[in-house]
């Protein structure tokens, strides 16, 4: 198996994994209508399915932002820490700007 392949594979095992984990955290923790109930899956969804880029070996790798802050933080990387954060800031605002759009066309 060449590392293409291998690197396909984990994002699949990955991806099904985070599908997983986010409908069980959605249908057993966050039931219901209510606006914070809504705002928290989506939030929940950004954190679990937002990719970073990283530097490894002197190539960039798209990697999960959530397993990428870990390792960073396991290795003392505050610097690495921060830039797995910044996708999460990127697209968590974009979601919420959406999510707030749509709310106020429904609310018309």
């Amino acid at each position: 198996m060449t590392e293409p392949e291998f690197t396909l594979a984990m994002w699949a095992l990955y991806m099904v994994s985070a599908v997983i984990v986010w409908w069980l955290a959605s249908s057993l923790f966050l039931r219901g209508d209510s606006q914070l109930k809504r705002i928290s899956r989506l939030l929940l969804a950004v954190l679990v399915f937002t990719p970073t880029l990283t530097l490894q070996h002197g190539q960039l790798a798209v990697l999960p932002a959530t397993i990428t802050l870990f390792f960073e933080l396991l290795a003392h990387n505050s610097v690495g820490a921060v830039k797995a954060l910044l996708p999460w800031c990127l697209v968590a605002g974009i979601v919420l700007v959406v999510d707030a759009a749509i709310s106020r066309d429904d609310a018309v």
